[in-house]
């Protein structure tokens, strides 16, 4: 059963989100996530990135709940 406390959390890192949710590995990729990112937290890979915060972690929520989602845009 998922609960709200499952939500992806800016604080978390990137290698422990998709470790734990496979299915979000696309939406970091396609969000243009680097691999070398991965040891960041979702706060600082986004910043890095240039990549709407607010807009990852709803596309990764998505994924989570298995629902499509459209790939996060830059700021």
């Amino acid at each position: 059963m998922f609960v709200t406390t499952d939500l992806i959390r800016p604080s978390q890192t990137v290698r422990d989100v998709v470790h734990r949710y496979p299915e979000t590995r696309a939406v970091f990729e396609s969000a243009g996530v680097r691999v070398c990112c991965f040891d960041c937290a979702i706060r600082t890979a986004a910043l890095r990135g240039g990549i709407d915060l607010s807009s990852l972690l709803t596309g990764l929520d998505q994924a989570i709940l298995g629902r499509p989602n459209s790939p996060p845009t830059a700021c």
